[in-house]
């Protein structure tokens, strides 16, 4: 077992984890169950980021690595985190927060991921933080970093959340409320 370091974040500690055979097959552009071999063939180790330590082997693939606190290791060398993408997207009306899949396919004016591909800031592990309904526009966060994303959305990060609405005519939701 490795070390773990404590995390300023008790959120993080719970949810900013990945499996090692998911950080390899992220790194080397390869197949998980790829990765996961090599993780059985006593080729991986984590070791923490801060404070030293060496490297543990690992030759469980499940193993879940604190992500921003441990690193992990191949062959003696350290593996570079992925760098994360963060973008700012302004959702056009007509357009859903969901990715497509043929049990739930995406309608015809298509999804914030599509937006997101056909200005070539997407990302296949790209993620949203928000939602907004298909008539809405607004503001969305794309990310690529799991971990950033669950802090953000998590019901136990307490974040406040602010919304601005616009109506094109407030008098009828006076008689909506008066009925």
């Amino acid at each position: 077992s490795c070390r773990r370091l404590s995390h300023p974040h008790a959120l993080l500690r719970r949810v900013g984890r990945m499996r090692v055979d998911q950080v390899l097959a992220n790194a080397l552009k390869c197949k998980q169950a790829a990765a996961a071999d090599v993780v059985r063939a006593g080729r991986a180790a984590v070791a923490p980021c801060y404070g030293g330590g060496e490297p543990v082997l690992v030759q469980d693939p499940t193993f879940q690595v604190v992500l921003g606190a441990e690193g992990v290791h191949l062959d003696g060398r350290v593996v570079p985190a992925p760098p994360s993408r963060v973008v700012l997207l302004h959702k056009p009306r007509g357009v859903v927060c969901a990715k497509s899949s043929a049990r739930h396919p995406v309608d015809p004016g298509g999804s914030a991921f599509d937006v997101l591909n056909s200005t070539g800031l997407g990302h296949p592990s790209m993620g949203l933080v928000g939602r907004l309904d298909k008539d809405t526009t607004g503001l969305l966060l794309a990310v690529t970093d799991g971990g950033l994303q669950t802090l953000l959305t998590h019901p136990a990060s307490k974040h406040p959340k602010v919304y601005v609405v616009g109506l094109r005519d407030p008098r009828r939701l006076e008689a909506d409320a008066a009925e």
